[in-house]
């Protein structure tokens, strides 16, 4: 009975939405997207209802096409195309950016990219691009990389939108060679720019208010603010608060029966506040401060096993970080920058319904288990960036991060770790073909204070990207890259996880990609067109997975001996202009072939990794004028399976959601602008699970309120 309730689900699942992602491809004339790539800071001088852009990596050339009252940023490429490598960006200007609760909202949208949800607004999310892994993404904040305390992943449902400006994801790493020896040692990088407003003196001040509430108790505000101190200095700020009871309804089924329950333990608390300083000086130096603070108590609801419906594990963590960064031209042609980052972070982990033993004033107690995580970190990094001629740039970059962690576990070893990155890159520009490389040494050095061992490793990984623009016109572009890296297990892979992992191996990949982008832009009824493809291949040694165990915070760390994978990421995006409305429209496809070739004799040989589905993909469709937005968005994940053997009991269906939001905006006064927005997510209240056994909201919706001042 279960056998072919299983292959009915997975035959209609299948069928339903792969059908559904093709119709809308071929069926619709909007089926591509123009979004942009322009600096977001760069376009806030610029008073405007929508901001179309397309992803490049260096700023483009905007000209403004006024439709009716709508004034539209159509973007147009510069004659000499800087964008090397694989690039996607989406900024807050952007209508899907409104209907985001946190950065994990946005990364759905991008191309071969999986995000791991285990549900509800606190449930843990993670993102892997092109199957290498959570730890070969980097997450970087203004340059600065992110750490996290939680499993050995940046869990990106931390990170709210109100003090963004975008979020970018580079394939291979940022052809900017001027940034910190950290951002090249990932595969692939998530970066996070923040909100700058330009301010004048006719425009000293700027804020904003955000208020939302919706499904499932969910209560959300943020508060935003920037303020010109002098010519020199700037200061912004923001505050929000996010609450929310996570109790949605779901469906269960032991194989014959369906039965409706509502998720426990799913309840969150978050609270972030932040700060940030920031001087333009007469030299043409800049200095940023920041300081970050974090916290969040949430239950940790489990998975849905052997009639298992709730869970009373529950997680506290807070976070905090001091970060500078100071920027000096030396010379026309010279430049240096110096970056600091202090971050400490605590986490509490409770479980009532294990027992642990204590000892306390000599005596032995029994009390449910808790234990203690407190990890510091130390991050410096130098960078120098020489211009040799017009067309040839060298950077010389340095980085030192050290981290400590501390622990009540039982016999840990209260580990720490110095790591030092050296790196030299290079970006030259041959007529209209473009290259960047660049060589990183990376040297990790552990202690373990209990055996008194250290343990060290260092390695050379280099990088080669190139991109020819075959004719004059710059419509059409070929690139490629190849790139090596190098990843040791995490602290917490070794040690934060209640399973002893102190044997797993340091994990190298390698990259190949060929691909071509086009571009065209008209000022007719046709505004923009964008197509990219990328063809990929990945090769990792001693890939380290991390399986979920019938707990959130409780994981399993391995490594395979070989991972394969072969993948295909499509991108077209359109914008269109009808009367007085813009059409904004974005259909991403991503195919990957991610197989495990450790062993030929094992029964796991040529399997498919865990969660890597072979289809996945997303579509969005935007309508803006002068005053209402309309967006609409479909996304699919194909079939996968949870376990490294691939059988009937580890399937794990596809899935696909609908959601819809509609938006209003108004000025209340001459210098106050308010907007009324809905969204309903989910609309045909699809029960589905993203992790198998960790069910996923149904039906939901949020109803906000923005004022800008």
């Amino acid at each position: 009975m279960m056998v072919l309730r299983r292959k009915s689900v997975k035959n209609r699942i299948q069928t339903a939405g792969l059908g559904l992602l093709v119709g809308l491809f071929l069926a619709s004339p909007f089926c591509a997207v123009g979004q942009s790539a322009a600096n977001d800071s760069a376009w806030q001088n610029q008073k405007v209802a929508v901001m179309l852009a397309v992803d490049t990596l260096q700023p483009i050339i905007d000209s403004i096409h006024k439709l009716q009252d709508v004034k539209v940023h159509t973007a147009i490429l510069p004659e000499v195309l800087t964008c090397i490598d694989p690039v996607q960006i989406i900024t807050r200007a952007q209508p899907t950016w409104q209907d985001g609760l946190s950065v994990s909202d946005m990364v759905r949208y991008f191309s071969g990219v999986q995000l791991k949800d285990y549900g509800g607004v606190g449930g843990l999310k993670t993102v892997n691009v092109r199957s290498l892994g959570t730890r070969h993404t980097a997450v970087l904040l203004d340059g600065l990389p992110l750490e996290n305390a939680q499993n050995g992943q940046v869990d990106l449902g931390r990170y709210g939108l109100s003090d963004l400006g975008s979020i970018s994801i580079y394939k291979n790493q940022n052809s900017q060679i001027f940034q910190a020896a950290t951002a090249f040692a990932s595969s692939n990088a998530i970066y996070l720019e923040s909100r700058l407003d330009q301010l004048d003196s006719l425009h000293p001040a700027k804020a904003s208010i955000n208020l939302q509430t919706g499904s499932f108790g969910l209560l959300n505000g943020a508060f935003y603010g920037s303020t010109r101190l002098s010519k020199v200095w700037q200061m912004q700020g923001s505050i929000s608060v996010l609450r929310a009871r996570g109790n949605y309804p779901y469906t269960y089924t032991n194989g014959v029966y369906d039965t409706t329950l509502k998720r426990e333990g799913g309840d969150v608390k978050r609270y972030i506040g932040r700060i940030s300083l920031y001087g333009q000086f007469k030299d043409s130096s800049s200095l940023s401060l920041t300081a970050y603070g974090f916290r969040r108590q949430m239950g940790l609801p489990g998975a849905i096993v052997s009639n298992k419906f709730s869970n009373k594990e529950r997680q506290d963590e807070s976070d905090y970080y001091l970060q500078a960064s100071y920027l000096k031209p030396i010379g026309g042609n010279d430049h240096l920058k110096l970056q600091f980052k202090y971050n400490h972070s605590y986490l509490k982990y409770s479980n009532p319904d294990i027992t642990r033993l204590y000892v306390s004033g000599g005596d032995t107690i029994a009390a449910p288990l808790t234990n203690h995580y407190r990890q510091s970190s130390y991050f410096f990094s130098g960078a120098n960036i020489y211009q040799l001629t017009s067309d040839w740039q060298v950077d010389f970059s340095a980085d030192l991060h050290y981290d400590h962690l501390n622990m009540d576990l039982n016999g840990k070893a209260h580990p720490s770790r110095w790591t030092t990155y050296a790196a030299v890159a290079s970006k030259l520009a041959l007529g209209r073909m473009h290259l960047a490389g660049n060589l990183l040494y990376t040297a990790v050095k552990d202690h373990q204070q209990i055996k008194n061992d250290w343990i060290s490793q260092s390695k050379f990984s280099p990088s080669l990207s190139a991109s020819w623009q075959p004719f004059k016109t710059n419509a059409l572009k070929f690139r490629a890259f190849y790139k090596r890296s190098f990843q040791m297990p995490t602290f917490n892979d070794l040690y934060l996880t209640q399973f002893n992992q102190t044997a797993l191996r340091p994990e190298n990949s390698k990259q190949y990609n060929l691909g071509l982008y086009y571009f065209l832009s008209w000022p007719g009824f046709l505004k923009t067109l964008l197509i990219e493809a990328d063809a990929y291949y990945n090769n990792v040694q001693d890939k380290i997975v991390a399986i979920p165990t019938t707990s959130l915070f409780r994981w399993q760390m391995v490594n395979l001996g070989l991972a394969r994978i072969k993948g295909l990421d499509f991108t077209a995006k359109t914008s269109w202009g009808i009367a007085e409305w813009i059409f904004l429209t974005s259909l991403q496809y991503t195919y990957q072939d991610a197989r495990d070739y450790t062993d030929p004799g094992s029964v796991t040989y040529k399997n498919i990794l865990p969660y890597i589905p072979k289809h996945s993909g997303s579509f969005t469709l935007s309508a803006v004028n002068k005053h209402f937005g309309v967006n609409y968005s479909f996304i699919y994940d194909g079939e996968r399976y949870s376990e490294r053997f691939n059988s009937l009991v580890s399937y794990v269906p596809a899935w696909y959601t609908h959601d819809l939001s509609v938006s209003y905006g108004w000025t209340l006064a001459k210098n106050i602008k308010a907007k009324l927005l809905f969204s309903l997510d989910n609309v045909l209240n699809q029960h589905y699970d993203v992790i198998e056994n960790y069910p996923m909201p149904g039906r939901n919706f949020k109803l906000g309120m923005q004022f800008e001042f």
